[in-house]
């Protein structure tokens, strides 16, 4: 059975559920609605729905198929009149039952639903399909380091022979302690980070303060005209029926790893003009440190802070400014909820598909952003609020992270003005020889000397940071 697009939505009586099935038999045609279900059946399409409240099949409830589109419309009468359904638009969670949360914390449910000692095959059990829990869950309870969402994995790099090269910096992070993964990634950053690149486009920010105010299009964004694509449908619905049962210390830790990834995500936008590119995907993974390193936090400003030291490290562009300009692209981003941030994924879920046989971002499909768009589509609101409040908060500094930044550009500037005052001094002596009778015409000189610094202090740096502007070219 194929699972057909579909989309949902509502007035304040009825839902509106259309159903795209382009190579139905309506010979076969079964429709049944009953309380929080809606089931359709056409071969070879199958759909049950999982709604947040009730319907029923009344007079007024009625169904068309338009065979120019190919796409069932039906209209089902609510229970209660004037009831908000809220979620239609997480498709994943309507292809969900509804599960009892009954099991231990440490437990992804795969599936919850009750079945009988008997075994009997109900006309209503006989739609589910009995699920076994993975491999990789065998492990969950021995002594070996995790990664992927949730830290809930330990071996899917047992039959991957795909090179990782391109995605993580160190292929050794898969077997270090979390300790290890940081340390090595702060020093990863520190012996990465070049002063003579910052250096030139500190002082050459024409390209970059083009970027910083090109103005976003999520500015005039309406989240209720946001319409999935198909490739997004497509996604959606084939997504894994799970459930994530975390502590509150695992909560925060995937909740700051969605944060990590989002803030890169902004990066590759800004830089991008907001276009897509066949470049999109790379800036994403590296400037994440929970995909570059599988690194994980538990605290708003240590995970800005990396995103901050990694955007000054790895990209094209390495600006202060711009890190914060991108960082309030997150916080706006963030604020438009879960529909656009779920959006936001599925784009990154196909930068990573896109990726090419040298880099196989899949793998990072598989490990997280998969997870992440189920998770997205349940997660607790009142929990990502609190982050986004926490992250309103933040004010992030030079010296937070850690790149001796100030006295870089301190010393810089410094070095500068001292070249340019002995140059002057020499141009000074040559003038007072030539012509000592004109104390006054002295004056004018010094006036204009020092005018002369500030004139020529973007031209020696070319001379300071040459190494930097071949590198860049």
């Amino acid at each position: 059975m194929r699972t057909p697009r579909f989309s949902v939505t509502q007035d304040s009586n009825y839902l509106l559920v259309e159903i795209h099935a382009p190579y139905c038999d309506l010979q076969d045609l079964d429709v049944d609605i009953e309380n929080e279900n809606f089931m359709f059946y056409c071969k070879p399409y199958f759909l049950r729905l999982h709604l947040p409240g009730k319907v029923k099949d009344s007079d007024t409830s009625c169904g068309v198929f338009d065979a120019d589109t190919q796409k069932f419309n039906f209209k089902i009468e609510k229970c209660n009149h004037d009831e908000f359904f809220p979620d239609l638009d997480m498709l994943t969670k309507l292809l969900q039952p509804k599960l009892n949360k009954n099991t231990v914390n440490t437990i992804e449910v795969i599936s919850s639903e009750n079945q009988s000692d008997d075994n009997s095959d109900s006309e209503s059990d006989q739609w589910y399909v009995n699920q076994e829990i993975p491999n990789d869950r065998e492990n969950c309870l021995v002594l070996k380091q995790g990664y992927g969402f949730g830290n809930k994995l330990t071996s899917y790099f047992d039959n991957i022979q795909d090179p990782l090269f391109g995605i993580l910096d160190d292929i050794r992070a898969i077997e270090m302690t979390q300790e290890d993964r940081r340390n090595g990634r702060i020093h990863f950053e520190s012996s990465s980070f070049d002063e003579n690149i910052y250096l030139y486009q500190y002082f050459n920010d024409e390209d970059i303060m083009d970027i910083i105010n090109f103005p976003s299009p999520w500015i005039k964004l309406e989240v209720d005209k946001l319409e999935y694509s198909e490739y997004e449908m497509d996604i959606l619905k084939e997504l894994p029926n799970k459930e994530y049962l975390l502590s509150t210390r695992e909560e925060n830790i995937v909740l700051l790893g969605l944060v990590d990834i989002l803030f890169a995500y902004c990066y590759d936008k800004r830089t991008f003009g907001f276009e897509n590119s066949v470049e999109n995907g790379w800036a994403t993974n590296k400037i994440s440190s929970t995909l570059s390193w599988f690194d994980i936090f538990q605290a708003s400003n240590e995970v800005i802070i990396a995103n901050f030291r990694r955007s000054l490290c790895f990209p094209l562009y390495r600006n202060f400014k711009l890190s914060i300009k991108i960082f309030d692209d997150l916080r706006l981003l963030l604020k438009f909820g879960k529909k656009f941030i779920l959006k936001c994924l599925l784009e990154i879920h196909k930068w990573f598909n896109m990726g090419s046989c040298t880099d196989p971002r899949y793998i990072l499909n598989d490990l997280y952003v998969k997870d992440y768009c189920v998770y997205i589509q349940k997660c607790n609101s009142t929990k990502l609020n609190d982050i986004i409040n926490d992250l309103d908060k933040i004010e992030i500094s030079k010296e937070d992270l850690n790149l001796n930044l100030v006295n870089i550009e301190r010393l810089a500037i410094q070095e500068i003005l001292d070249s340019n005052m002995d140059t002057s001094s020499e141009s000074c002596s040559s003038d007072s020889d030539d012509d000592s009778s004109s104390t006054t015409d002295s004056d004018d000189d010094d006036s204009s000397d020092n005018i002369s610094v500030i004139e020529n202090l973007t031209d020696n740096l070319d001379c300071l940071v040459i190494k930097s502007n071949e590198k860049l070219h």
